[in-house]
């Protein structure tokens, strides 16, 4: 009970609302829309050093390519992998 006391009014001080008031049109929009854009913007992030990764994959050099963002972009993602299958949500 006081945790639930103490989130209240921690998020009353921040100046939010325990639950969100919106019309119709704008709640179907932010868990629709809004989470379908969001893979997609993720999704074409993912794929932006495609042409410099082509590129050196052609040429056998490297180059200016720096391979250690994406290695680290795999890692994240396997990384989510277990905590999203243990606890799915459906636009994550």
């Amino acid at each position: 009970a006081s945790t639930s006391t103490s989130f209240e009014s921690l998020h009353k001080l921040r100046g939010g609302a325990l639950s969100l008031s919106l019309s119709p049109t704008a709640l179907a929009i932010a868990e629709s829309i809004a989470p379908k854009m969001g893979v997609i913007t993720s999704t074409a992030l993912y794929f932006a050093p495609l042409t410099a990764v082509l590129a050196a994959i052609k040429s056998g050099d490297l180059g200016d390519l720096n391979p250690l963002p994406l290695a680290i972009m795999s890692v994240v993602s396997i990384s989510w992998l277990p905590p999203r299958m243990a606890f799915p949500e459906p636009h994550v």
